[in-house]
């Protein structure tokens, strides 16, 4: 009797139904931040690709060809990667505490690689934005045709 009673005593089963709890939601981890951060990395993607391509083949879009442009495009990516990175950090807070659950280490990489990713896009808009300031390049060709020699690099 006393055996049973200290297996079903409320403290020690709170206890072990919230670490099944936390455990059931590790494994499932069906989160929409996961959906957010995917859709942000397969929007960013072709982007950079394109940007790529303008720049390297002088390539003049009718819609996307110049600083501005540029910019704009890396303010919406940079906004769907803060989003993501924000959500998906309040929602796993503390997730230390798991780290010998497959499922939580891939948690804990997902979020460290959209912090990444975020960081990069912030320097990548900085410095875009730094350099269109300084050449007053706002409404110039992306990528620089007939313009190299007046502006000036960072």
């Amino acid at each position: 009797m006393g055996g049973h009673s200290t297996v079903c005593s409320p403290p020690i089963l709170s206890r072990s139904s919230g670490m099944l709890n936390r455990r059931v939601v590790v494994a499932n981890s069906l989160d929409p931040v996961v959906a957010e951060l995917l859709f942000s990395s397969l929007v960013s993607l072709p982007w950079c690709g394109f940007m790529i391509y303008s720049i390297h083949k002088r390539y003049e879009n009718r819609y996307i060809s110049k600083f501005r442009d540029e910019m704009i495009g890396l303010g919406f990516l940079w906004l769907f990667w803060m989003v993501g990175t924000g959500i998906a950090t309040s929602t796993w807070v503390n997730i230390a505490w798991c780290q010998h659950i497959n499922a939580c280490r891939v948690l804990s990489a997902l979020l460290a690689f959209a912090w990444l990713g975020w960081i990069a896009l912030t320097a990548l808009l900085a410095i875009c934005l730094l350099f269109t300031i300084a050449n007053h390049a706002f409404l110039e060709p992306l990528h620089g045709a007939g313009t190299r020699d007046r502006l000036c690099m960072l």
